[in-house]
């Protein structure tokens, strides 16, 4: 990852490249300190396994990580968002996932000491009816680490942010882009007055409960970050563990193939870290296929062990290793990913940082 005050080789292919820093050192710090409470010492090992299995291309017995997708409907149409697009509309029928499904996904993840699962992936997750038991569910069954991204938009309800506390969330992301106008202009129909009081009454919850849990991270576009960037760190950073951002991926299909510039000899870490279940319970290739172009399975009929040992998955494994993934999957030629990068320098509360983006995107909201 990028911090304030570094910069890392241009076209380095690394374990979780597209999210970087604009926070300190000590507060991230913290964050993790919060994140892996109560299982220090599994998490460390996590965190060593999610960097060198990938690197080593080693598959372990199980997943790290399971991603559970709760919802794949959302409450909001944000414009860069790739839920909007009429290929997304087309082929994914969106929905929650039942129950049922849920337990038995979890209580197979608990078996094979699965470290982690996140409810999410395309929807908000928040509004499944089930939400609270399902963290409860997760927590019990013995899984380490539970997690969730939201758009906030159910945090405004006090009393929901008690049952998620309590519930023992291990770790939340909330997407906030930009702050007031620039904020109100992308995530309708949350107010910016909304999405701090959110805020407040989560971190409120917390320190009611007297708990270190969840540790609370925000996230928000570059370009809408950018503009008043001194102001949205010193607005969130009382009411988060950390700051990060990201830029402008493709989600929307703009790029032309023929523009779009690629790390030489790409092999992604995902196939290595991560199973993907949606909420119809198809198994995908990676967190990235946002339409489902490459089902490997499903998980109704199907366990998470024989997902992440199948035919299909050890194929999307095979041309990875043998750098023909780009090649033979649509879903990585138009994956941020193996795109290459530059840097953009940007002064952050007076002080230097090198903005991570991929070469020949174009950073402007909705395009």
């Amino acid at each position: 990852m990028t911090h304030m005050n570094g910069k890392r080789q241009i076209n380095e292919v690394r374990v979780n490249n597209v999210q970087q820093s604009i926070d300190t050192e000590e507060r991230e710090t913290i964050f993790n300190r919060r994140r892996s409470f109560g299982h220090e010492e599994t998490y460390l090992k996590n965190r060593r396994d999610w960097n060198e299995l990938p690197e080593k291309q080693i598959v372990a017995d199980f997943p790290l990580h399971v991603d559970i997708e709760l919802s794949s409907v959302c409450n909001l149409k944000c414009p860069m968002c790739y839920t909007i697009t009429d290929e997304f509309k087309s082929r994914v029928k969106t929905g929650f996932m039942d129950l049922g499904l849920f337990k038995k996904i979890v209580d197979e993840c608990a078996e094979g000491d699965v470290f982690s699962i996140r409810l999410s992936l395309r929807g908000e997750a928040l509004l499944h009816k089930d939400f609270i038991d399902c963290i409860r569910y997760a927590k019990e069954k013995g899984i380490k680490e539970v997690s969730t991204l939201t758009n906030g938009k159910k945090l405004v309800d006090k009393d929901f942010c008690e049952l998620i506390v309590n519930a023992g969330l291990d770790w939340i992301t909330v997407s906030i882009d930009g702050v007031d106008e620039v904020y109100e202009s992308i995530r309708k129909p949350i107010t910016f007055p909304q999405i701090k009081q959110a805020m407040m009454n989560l971190n409120e919850a917390r320190d009611l409960a007297g708990s270190q849990k969840p540790a609370i991270k925000i996230q928000g576009v570059w370009p809408a970050v950018k503009q008043a960037a001194d102001v949205y760190i010193d607005i969130f950073t009382p009411l988060s563990d950390l700051i990060y951002t990201n830029p402008l991926v493709d989600y929307l299909f703009c790029d032309s193939q023929g523009q779009i510039e690629y790390v030489p000899g790409f092999v992604c870490y995902q196939p290595f870290q991560r199973l993907v279940i949606t909420s119809s319970g198809d198994a995908l290739m990676c967190a990235n296929d946002q339409i489902g172009e490459v089902v490997i399975g499903s998980a109704k009929d199907t366990t998470v062990h024989e997902l992440w040992h199948g035919r299909m998955m050890e194929k999307v494994r095979d041309d990875h290793r043998t750098h023909n993934a780009i090649r033979y999957y649509q879903t990585c030629r138009d994956c941020q990913i193996p795109r290459a990068r530059e840097y953009e320098e940007a002064t952050v509360k007076g002080r230097k940082i090198f903005i991570e983006n991929y070469k020949n995107r174009a950073q402007v909201i909705g395009k």
